[in-house]
């Protein structure tokens, strides 16, 4: 049996916002095909759509909003996601914020 408690401590030890990425990235992982990105790509799209929920979210939830937002902008296309915020991340980060009012 897991000790949920002692598991989500060991995370938050190590990053203070672990939790909340890791949601984030279980959004991505149920909806996208995480192969073939490496680790840091993963990283570096979880890293921008968690300062996008830290700048624009007063709740403690809406953190899955915006990474199911980026997912439909994007086709469900983790790559497509790393490409926008590569290639135009102020404008696609105004997207996002759109998008996630559009489907609250």
């Amino acid at each position: 049996m897991l000790d949920y408690k002692a598991i989500v401590k060991e995370l938050e030890e190590k990053e203070e916002y672990a939790i909340n990425k890791l949601g984030i990235y279980y959004e991505l992982y149920m909806t996208t095909d995480t192969e073939g990105c490496s680790n840091e790509d993963i990283n570096e799209i979880v890293n921008y759509l968690h300062d996008i929920y830290f700048d624009n979210d007063e709740t403690d939830f809406g953190y899955l909003g915006f990474a199911i937002a980026a997912v439909r902008l994007c086709n469900y296309s983790l790559k497509q996601i790393l490409t926008s915020i590569r290639e135009n991340g102020d404008e696609f980060n105004k997207q996002i914020l759109t998008e996630y009012n559009a489907i609250r």
